[in-house]
């Protein structure tokens, strides 16, 4: 009889970039097996299914990030992936725990296009075993077979790894080797209790397994040696094509053509595991993949997507899985790693080398990977050392000459919206600030800003021609009483009161100011400042500074995550992005009450707001300084291979 329950399935669009959210209780399994029953937390489950294919941008000098790979969707995994396996491209099964410090037990599956996840199913769930499309093995003690989850028959002794060749044949290695008969495991008493970690076989009667004690072979009666390898040969996983067609991996790369081993030879001494699908073969090591070219092996080992050569720790891409189409899928371990996976490489990838390597110059004759950078059309507006660029990544820069109203004025800050309205800020050998628009194409006018007056980083800023806003200080003091708006008019700047955005001259908002935090919210109505309905929610103390796309996209949000969007005419409140968060003011709006933002409260604090969801990004962390507009990010920062400029754009 089996013991079934219906999980809780998340439905999450196969998107580029992972989501954190909040999700319910996924009940429990019957019979005796380990429950997945967890304290209601009174928190409402959240939908988030995105399709918003958030993607890397790659430059394509040799410098680019991740070349060739992109990021799968499921929200569950920014701790570990620990398995991964399937029958397909769209048929694809992955397992692992939320957090590395909290083992909170996760099942993901991936039809293509969307991953739906089952979140703390109470049990370990790697390895995966695959027997058909209607019965797959989720670690030792769960099977999903005929669509539902169910307590398997009797739990796999081998934690290892798994190889069926029927729903009544199968092998589980761990500490020794068992065989499964459809209702219990045996074990493989010759083999004894060393620790074995691969098996895979050609068929019932050809059988491999490795791990410690050596390799040995199945023929359907006995075990015996496998064929010798060289002596000093450590074996951790073996692919078994054809009895005439074996590949081992581990201290080197070894093929077996049915009467002797031939050994491919590299850089890497610590090869995991091994994958042959037709005529792709690949090779996945701590730091590195390999993929063998015309009988030669090729390493992608400088920062190889998405690994990190610089961690030497055994396991960094633990697993993978070859689809039979030819995309190759990598399980990450995100503990040790910057990336936390999957991690999908298309068929037509042909190098993962260079991930993350801008560092000191992007181009001859452009700027430093230092600089200030924003998209423009389709090329990068960039300031660095007091000089303005217009390029692109990988190509040539030109250096502009914008206009001055001082021989001696120092330029000293990019700032702007979008990449139509983007703006220069000079400094003056009197300390006097001016400004100069550039539409994309042409600059205008340089203006000066109020005597006294120290603009934000931020500043200036507009969304057209005719106008534009900035925050700053009067005489450069550190209290709230020094702060001041400026409102220009499309030719010279005013004061205008504090903290405000300036959506045109006569069409303002403002935060209102109390102990140093944003507690209300005021609009401009002829001469008068008049109250908005927005209050802080919950255990919020402060709103962020406001943010907008334009006269009718404007959003309000609190420091805790409360959302509210103003149209042009109205106020409408949006789902609070998590009840438990902590957001920093640094935020950049990407428009339709999108958000990116820091979280203090969660470790891998980058990400962006959408939908009642924080949804991180693993790529890059606190330590990394961002800036952009809606139309790209750019993040740069420290790694241990040393300081790295990335950037990222959004397609919503």
């Amino acid at each position: 009889m089996r013991h079934r329950n219906v999980p809780l399935w998340v439905a999450l669009a196969g998107a580029t970039f992972g989501s954190a959210c909040s999700f319910g209780y996924s009940g429990s399994f019957g019979g005796s097996a380990p429950s997945a029953e967890k304290p209601d937390t009174g928190l409402a489950p959240r939908a988030c299914d995105f399709s918003d294919k958030l993607r890397l941008a790659m430059p394509d000098n040799g410098t680019a990030w991740r070349d060739g790979w992109e990021q799968l969707s499921p929200s569950p995994f920014r701790g570990d992936v620990m398995a991964i396996g399937g029958l397909s491209a769209t048929d694809l099964w992955w397992t692992g725990r939320l957090s590395p410090d909290t083992w909170v037990r996760t099942i993901a599956h991936f039809d293509g296009a969307r991953t739906r996840a089952l979140i703390d199913v109470g049990v370990d769930t790697w390895p995966i075993g695959v027997v058909s499309a209607d019965e797959v093995w989720l670690g030792p003690h769960l099977r999903w077979v005929d669509g539902a989850l169910e307590r398997s028959p009797a739990s796999a002794p081998g934690t290892a790894a798994f190889r069926f060749f029927g729903s009544k044949d199968g092998w589980s290695v761990g500490s020794g080797a068992f065989h499964w008969d459809g209702n219990s495991w045996t074990r493989q008493s010759s083999l004894g209790s060393d620790e074995l970690t691969a098996v895979d076989g050609s068929g019932p009667n050809d059988v491999w397994v490795a791990g410690v004690a050596g390799m040995f072979r199945w023929d359907g009666t006995n075990w015996s040696p496998a064929p010798s390898l060289p002596r000093s040969a450590r074996i951790h996983d073996v692919r078994v094509v054809a009895v005439n067609d074996v590949w081992a991996v581990g201290s080197s790369v070894f093929h077996y053509d049915g009467t002797a081993w031939t050994e491919h030879p590299s850089s890497i001494s610590s090869w995991q595991r091994t994958y042959v699908n037709g005529a792709r073969t690949y090779f996945l090591g701590s730091g590195a993949i390999g993929r063998l070219d015309a009988g030669t092996l090729r390493v992608d080992d400088d920062n190889a997507a998405p690994c990190n050569a610089f961690a030497s720790n055994v396991g960094l891409c633990r697993e993978a899985f070859l689809a039979p189409t030819g995309e190759l899928f990598v399980a990450t371990d995100a503990s040790e790693s910057f990336v936390a996976g999957p991690w999908r490489r298309p068929v037509d990838a042909t190098t993962s080398k260079g991930t993350s390597s801008m560092l000191t110059s992007l181009a001859a004759g452009g700027p430093s990977a230092k600089g200030q950078f924003r998209a423009t059309g389709s090329k990068i507006f960039a300031v660095d050392a007091g000089k303005a660029y217009l390029g692109q990544f990988g190509s040539t820069w030109a250096e502009l000459a914008p206009p001055r109203i001082e021989a001696d004025a120092v330029l000293s800050n990019l700032s702007g919206l979008s990449g139509g309205e983007l703006w220069l800020t000079f400094r003056h050998g009197n300390g006097r600030y001016a400004t100069v628009r550039y539409d994309g194409t042409r600059f205008g006018a340089p203006a000066l800003l109020p005597e006294g007056f120290v603009p934000d980083a931020s500043c200036p800023y507009s969304f057209d021609a005719s106008s534009a806003g900035c925050n700053g200080r009067m005489g450069g003091g550190p209290g709230p009483d020094t702060r001041q708006s400026l409102v220009f008019d499309g030719t010279k700047w005013t004061l205008g009161t504090s903290d405000e955005l300036v959506l045109s001259p006569t069409n303002r908002f403002r935060l209102v100011r109390e102990d140093g935090n944003f507690v209300a919210l005021e609009r401009l109505e002829g001469a008068r400042w008049v109250r908005q309905p927005a209050a802080l929610g919950g255990r919020e103390r402060s709103f962020l500074p406001l943010m907008a796309t334009g006269p009718k996209d404007v959003l309000l949000m609190g420091e805790g995550g409360s959302l509210r969007q103003w149209d042009g005419s109205h106020w409408t409140e949006l789902q609070a992005a998590d009840p438990n968060a902590f957001f920093e003011p640094n935020v950049i709006y990407l428009g339709n009450g999108r958000t990116w933002v820091s979280n203090r409260k969660i470790g891998q604090d980058i990400g962006v707001v959408e939908k009642g969801c924080f949804r991180f990004d693993g790529n890059v962390d606190r330590h990394f300084d961002i800036t952009g507009n809606a139309e790209r990010i750019f993040a740069y920062g420290p790694t241990p291979t040393g300081p790295e400029l990335r950037t990222r754009t959004f397609t919503f």
